[in-house]
């Protein structure tokens, strides 16, 4: 039997910070590469609780700047 404690544990990684504002950047970032130069406008659909999120978290390496 597959003990799934054990495996969690050797499979997960702690996520430091707020990682939906994270993927939305990732994703604008790959449509720059994707297109060759910046798009004029991004539109993103998100939940509440994304925009929540995205208020909240402090950027690192920013002196507590967040948003």
């Amino acid at each position: 039997m597959i003990c799934y404690t054990n495996l969690l544990k050797e499979e997960l990684q702690k996520a430091l910070g707020c990682t939906e504002p994270i993927a939305i950047a990732f994703g604008a970032s790959y449509a720059v590469r994707l297109l060759g130069q910046k798009p004029e406008r991004y539109e993103i659909a998100c939940s509440g609780n994304i925009i929540k999120n995205v208020e909240a978290v402090t950027v690192p390496e920013t002196c507590g700047m967040k948003g």
